[in-house]
């Protein structure tokens, strides 16, 4: 679905005509998408890339798409995410390892790592009138319903919001079961290191 698409089926499912609420619209869908991008991250958002070459302090660049680590890993395996506290704990006893963390932008590994590989979730980017994202094309009724909830809250009615963010939630995770569980052909296989 485009941008277009998505914002009358919000208009469709407020059944509101007032200026105020229409032109919030945008506003709700901007929102909604902010909110997704901070615990929607189906198999169909993920990146690989390959050969991210640290800077001698072992720190890199995370990609600006970057929503959420999946795997990190060098020649030699997958790496252990740690916490920024705990690696820098790690980093004073001069024992990183094995390990890395996220800061910001910023990926942190053990300072003789030259090279790494990334396998992590895009954010949805933002899109304008006509466009399309992932988000769009593959979880439309997700970003609906999230943004349904938002024009709920803009109009001051809390349970029609709560509905409908429960609605999305429900929506999303079951996105993410199913996304989830075709990783392996069908069957449940974790290789991530949460």
């Amino acid at each position: 679905m485009t941008y277009d698409e998505i914002r009358a089926a919000v208009n469709a499912y407020m059944h509101r005509t007032d200026p105020e609420t229409v032109q919030n619209e945008p506003t709700a869908m901007e929102l909604a998408r902010a909110k997704l991008n901070r615990w929607f991250f189906p198999e169909r958002a993920s990146e690989l890339v390959r050969d991210i070459v640290t800077a001698p302090n072992g720190e890199c660049m995370l990609p600006v798409d970057f929503g959420q680590a999946d795997t990190v890993s060098t020649a030699e395996g997958d790496m252990f995410y740690v916490t920024p506290r705990e690696f820098a704990r790690l980093t004073a006893r001069g024992d990183t390892g094995g390990n890395f963390t996220v800061t910001g932008s910023t990926l942190h590994v053990d300072k003789s790592i030259s090279k790494v590989s990334l396998l992590y979730y895009r954010q949805a980017e933002d899109i304008g009138t006509g466009q399309t994202s992932w988000l769009s094309d593959d979880f439309p009724d997700v970003w609906i319903w999230q943004s349904v909830s938002e024009q709920h809250r803009f109009c001051q009615d809390w349970e029609s919001a709560m509905a409908a963010e429960s609605y999305a939630k429900s929506l999303g995770d079951q996105a993410l079961l199913q996304s989830r569980a075709n990783r392996g052909g069908g069957s449940l296989k974790m290789t991530t290191r949460r």
